[in-house]
């Protein structure tokens, strides 16, 4: 090889070797920029969250004011509550706006099965099951299911021969979908520890069931607006808070709250996750996936 041929040689490799290194430059730059962009988005995020759980604070102070003057009203639509990452959107709706699984009567919640899609049949027989879940005894009603039966499908702990705890709980019941978890959530609780509910805070499924069931409940705007309220005491509510934040993005904070008459311990809170709500603003009917944090 000649001293140009060799000369070619190490041209073209060190043009080579160049070019490999711009590329590599060029990736590192480019990873660095994404994950510098992760880094601002979740920057943002947590800073969202927290100023959705400051709006929920805000609320609980505003629900427990002493000065019944200055004292929110828990019926009235959404509100906007100023918070430093811009504006928290507020709903606040009573717990009995809610059917309660534990003490519930078996013909509305059979109509709520109903409602939503099942035969009346299949809802009689998922009723039988969702009391077997809850009822102290080994006893399997007609078309029910117990502790073997779980234990047969895998569920090692079997059931809880107890009151539901969480709504969520429903979901290990056998016979209950996915998608008919997700159809009649918006309409349960098991927080009010009451039969009756409420029209004005209800889902339309749940309106739709208690009319199946014969019971005519007024509902929505056929109520007229409460007066603020002197005590609060007893009562449960659950208080979504949304605060947007980037391109279309947003964060929902839930928190469910049970007041009392005690001004040292006004409220306790039963719970405070996070929810996969939707993008556009939350409205008092609109049904929050719970994500514990």
């Amino acid at each position: 090889m000649s001293v140009r041929e060799q000369s070619g040689f190490a041209l073209v490799s060190v043009l080579s070797v160049v070019l490999i290194l711009s590329l590599l430059a060029a990736g590192l730059v480019v990873l660095a920029g994404s994950q510098a962009r992760a880094i601002v988005a979740q920057e943002q995020r947590i800073k969202a969250i927290a100023a959705a759980d400051a709006a929920i604070y805000r609320a609980l102070i505003g629900l427990t004011d002493r000065r019944i003057a200055a004292r929110w009203s828990y019926n009235a639509a959404p509100g906007e509550v100023e918070v430093p990452a811009g504006k928290a959107t507020i709903t606040i709706t009573d717990e009995l706006g809610r059917l309660d699984i534990n003490t519930a009567d078996d013909a509305v919640l059979r109509a709520l099965f109903q409602a939503a899609g099942l035969a009346p049949d299949e809802a009689a027989a998922l009723v039988d099951r969702v009391r077997d879940w809850s009822d102290q005894d080994d006893l399997r009603r007609l078309n029910g299911a117990e502790a073997e039966d779980y234990r047969a499908r895998g569920l090692q702990s079997g059931l809880r021969n107890g009151p539901f705890e969480l709504v969520e709980e429903l979901k290990l019941v056998k016979g209950v979908t996915s998608d008919l978890y997700a159809t009649i959530e918006p309409a349960l609780t098991v927080y009010s520890g009451r039969r009756t509910v409420s029209g004005r805070w209800s889902s339309p499924i749940l309106i739709q069931a208690l009319e199946l069931a014969g019971n005519n409940v007024p509902i929505g705007n056929q109520i007229a607006p409460l007066p603020v309220m002197e005590s609060l005491g007893g009562r449960v509510f659950r208080i979504a808070s949304q605060v947007s934040y980037g391109r279309e993005q947003s964060v929902v904070r839930q928190a469910i709250v049970r007041f009392t008459d005690d001004p040292k311990e006004p409220y306790w809170i039963y719970r405070w996750v996070s929810a996969a709500g939707p993008k556009r603003q939350i409205d008092g009917n609109d049904s929050l996936t719970l994500n514990p944090d």
